[in-house]
């Protein structure tokens, strides 16, 4: 806990500067998938702190919630959209998955071929 402490107070004029990015960007990209796929996003994206593990990543649900830590991710607006549209496009698969009717019951959620989608 230490030591994440400082790091934070480092990067906090960034980490405010990608926070107030997101929500638009967030919110750009989400809009151009439901108007290219027929499809809405309905569940929680979450703007976190402190991880300092992963950049992003969906998660919780078979249609899953969507993570940003923003400590990894770059202050340019290009860098974030692509990391935008690579966690919506997770979220936009199984969308997809379940409006054509996938039994999810039958997928291997232990299959490394599973989690390389």
């Amino acid at each position: 806990m230490k030591m994440a402490i400082p790091k934070h107070q480092e990067k906090i004029s960034m980490l405010i500067e990608i926070k107030d990015k997101m929500p638009k960007l967030i919110s750009d990209i989400a809009r151009d998938y439901e108007q290219m796929y027929d499809i809405t996003f309905t569940k929680d994206v979450h703007l976190i702190v402190g991880l300092y593990g992963s950049n992003a990543f969906t998660y919780r649900q078979i249609i899953p919630e969507i993570a940003f830590c923003l400590e990894k991710l770059s202050l340019q607006d290009r860098h974030l959209q692509i990391i935008i549209a690579h966690e919506f496009g997770h979220a936009l698969h199984h969308l997809l998955s379940e409006k054509r009717g996938i039994d999810w019951a039958m997928v291997d959620w232990e299959s490394l071929f599973t989690w390389l989608l």
